[in-house]
């Protein structure tokens, strides 16, 4: 693996290049700045937050958390992360297997509203591979089996915020029951049991969020830079899909 190194660049070369014609300011809605909140390990940590809904520009968002002066980067913020299959099930996992065993997935149906799928996985790793920012990707668990296939979870500054909808949770009884469950049979699990916390008592734990605690953050204009662009696009060339649509899992 590579050495990690630190990306942000000094502030000499913010103020030399900002009017440079490496850097511009895109005007868009899709990038915050502010603090985590949320009790992960980057709690307190300045972040960008991006929303990702079809795709990830994975050289705008560093340049953008350089020029800031950020330590953490949020994808998927707003439940963003591919919310265009939530309800219409497009991303369907397959239970083939590759020669070493690792599960592969298919993306089915309507792919077309994906500006750049492989940009997900091979943007993430990228940005965990050459700098030291931590990186959260927010996704449902529906989608737990797909990230997994993108072999991401071996590095130390990746944090999974694996989301589960519990909507209107006042409105259960005393004996409501969260289940971790495995999703297939007896035969083939692949945990060693399940895990069933009462729900009301794990509601009164640390690490409530309240809604009101997201207010801060501020809107910023992403950044572009062609050098990033540049060593992104050689990066790039390492990532392979067949033309079934699978996914060669990352070693």
């Amino acid at each position: 693996m590579k050495a990690m190194m630190s990306r942000r660049f000094k502030t000499a070369w913010v103020e030399t290049q900002w009017e440079g014609s490496a850097n511009k300011i895109i005007p868009q809605k899709n990038y915050f700045i502010g603090k985590e909140v949320e009790l992960s390990p980057a709690h307190g940590l300045k972040t960008l937050f991006v929303k990702t809904e079809t795709s990830m520009d994975a050289p705008t968002i560093l340049a953008t958390a350089n020029i800031k002066a950020c330590d953490h980067i949020y994808l998927g913020a707003g439940q963003s992360f591919m919310t265009n299959t939530l309800y219409g099930s497009r991303y369907v996992p397959v239970s083939e297997t590759d020669n070493h065993g690792k599960t592969l997935q298919i993306l089915q149906g309507d792919s077309l509203k994906f500006e750049n799928f492989d940009s997900f996985p091979m943007g993430i790793h990228w940005l965990l591979e050459t700098t030291n920012y931590w990186v959260t990707l927010d996704f449902d668990v529906m989608y737990l089996d797909l990230i997994t296939s993108w072999n991401l979870f071996k590095y130390e500054k990746f944090i999974p915020m694996i989301s589960v909808k519990l909507p209107s949770l006042h409105s259960l009884n005393k004996h409501a029951i969260i289940k971790l469950d495995d999703n297939i049979n007896f035969n083939g699990a692949t945990n060693n049991g399940v895990w069933c916390h009462n729900l009301q008592s794990l509601a009164k734990r640390k690490g409530l969020t309240k809604w009101a605690e997201y207010v801060d953050d501020k809107e910023t204009s992403p950044i572009t830079d062609k050098n990033l662009e540049k060593e992104y696009k050689e990066y790039s060339k390492q990532f392979k899909a067949d033309k079934t649509g699978k996914y060669i899992v990352w070693e």
